[in-house]
């Protein structure tokens, strides 16, 4: 697992897009938001690229995910609003309970020409530890696993999602695992004298008869 225990992978119409743990936004999106700025966007805004472990969409419309967050884009034609963050145990709509029932419409504007819109119906669930975006955009369906154990290297390797709820995580911890309950009962220990001076006299008294 990499060392900042969060990641996303994410898929379009059912094939990986995800080329690393963090995927490179040209890769997705034919093109980078560092090399062209988008519009509506401050300077002193953070560009999605190199920022988010996965952005998927185009340049009339993104979505970022990185760790818990979800970010999305769209150009200032209908408010002032350009980029919208939703987080994890944040917002406080009705229909959102811990990211449990989270769903969100987002209009956007198919191209510069025709004033038709498309409504982006983006949703979020958990599953196992992590949790599950989907949309549709221009035909395209789009899923994305992000949150907390997701490891794209384990992923490529195994198939499994969730690193941390791994046999393989749970193996290579129990040592540590062991080590922490122990240190865990001897401070117990501690904190009740009467114990400590019960294990002395066992003590005692096994080394008396080994005397013996």
């Amino acid at each position: 697992m990499a060392a900042i225990d969060y990641g996303a992978i994410a898929f379009k119409n059912g094939k990986l897009v995800s080329t690393d743990m963090f995927t490179h936004m040209k890769d997705t999106c034919g093109f980078s938001d560092r090399d062209k700025p988008l519009v509506g966007v401050g300077e002193n805004e953070l560009p999605f690229d190199g920022n988010q472990f996965v952005v998927l969409g185009d340049e009339r419309f993104l979505v970022g995910f990185y760790k818990t967050h979800m970010t999305w884009w769209r150009p200032p034609e209908f408010d002032g609003d350009t980029r919208s963050t939703v987080q994890c145990n944040v917002f406080g709509f009705e229909d959102y309970d811990g990211w449990k029932r989270w769903m969100q419409a987002v209009c956007v504007r198919k191209n510069d020409v025709e004033p038709d819109l498309e409504v982006v119906i983006l949703t979020v669930k958990p599953r196992n530890g992590y949790y599950v975006a989907r949309f549709s955009y221009k035909g395209d369906r789009y899923k994305v696993y992000f949150g907390y154990g997701v490891d794209y290297g384990f992923y490529k390797k195994t198939r499994r999602v969730n690193y941390y709820r791994s046999p393989e995580h749970f193996i290579r911890s129990l040592p540590h695992r062991i080590k922490w309950k122990l240190k865990d009962f001897r401070l117990w220990m501690r904190g009740y004298p009467v114990f400590g001076w019960q294990l002395k006299a066992i003590k005692k008294a096994r080394k008396e008869r080994e005397d013996k």
